[in-house]
């Protein structure tokens, strides 16, 4: 499970990710994620703007859409005939990405968070919501 925090401290945003694991009979470390963002992006149809980002025009509707990388190293484990996993080597370098569509006011926050795994399809991300 991933939760992603996002408050404002001293005026600057911070971000965390917390990644919780149910522990293997190895009790292996899950390693740190380091979230860097958010991006500093331009809108629509710039080079730097959001890829995949919200066809509805969200801050007219009190929103703002943001996005951060989260990079690390992974595990690799094996998981012979569904038993729990073992660590087999780690160091294994990552990046992926992560659009927060939030509230603009935290005040508008009603602590509900959607979740929304997208699908990469003939090289173009696409929403699983509604498929």
């Amino acid at each position: 499970m991933a939760t992603l925090e996002i408050a404002k401290s001293h005026g600057k945003k911070l971000v965390s990710l917390v990644l919780l694991s149910t522990p293997s009979s190895s009790n292996a470390q899950v390693p740190d994620a380091t979230v860097i963002g958010p991006i500093e992006t331009e809108p629509h149809p710039s080079l730097n703007s959001i890829y995949s980002a919200s066809a509805i025009e969200l801050s007219g509707h009190g929103y703002l859409e943001e996005e951060y990388f989260i990079e690390g190293n992974a595990n690799r484990h094996t998981n012979p005939e569904m038993e729990n996993a073992e660590v087999i080597d780690g160091g294994h370098r990552y990046r992926t990405r992560l659009i927060v569509r939030r509230p603009e006011s935290a005040e508008d926050f009603n602590g509900v968070v959607v979740v929304e795994w997208w699908r990469t399809i003939r090289d173009a991300e696409t929403s699983s919501v509604g498929r």
